[in-house]
């Protein structure tokens, strides 16, 4: 996948789900050169209500799809939940 994205501008998305028994996780995907790509599930249990854990999450996955793929994260996208709209 990297040969595919390597040195390519990246928008990062950033969304909030649960699994099949209702824990939630954050899903972290990146789309450069017209395809998406998931690149983390990270579960989130008793930690996900604080804005302040959300931003390093978003700071950690720039940089690890930075080191990872060799793309360069320009625009983070999340949904509206309130806990994402604190984070912006």
């Amino acid at each position: 996948m990297k040969l595919l994205v390597s040195g390519a501008n990246c928008t990062l998305t950033i969304d909030g789900w649960s699994t099949l028994s209702n824990e939630p996780i954050l899903c972290v995907c990146f789309y450069a050169n017209e395809s998406f790509y998931l690149v983390n599930t990270i579960g989130t249990l008793g930690l996900m209500r604080e804005d302040k854990y959300l931003s390093t999450v978003a700071s950690e996955q720039m940089q690890y799809v930075k080191e990872k793929f060799s793309v360069r994260s320009k625009i983070i996208v999340t949904e509206n939940a309130a806990i994402m709209v604190l984070m912006r």
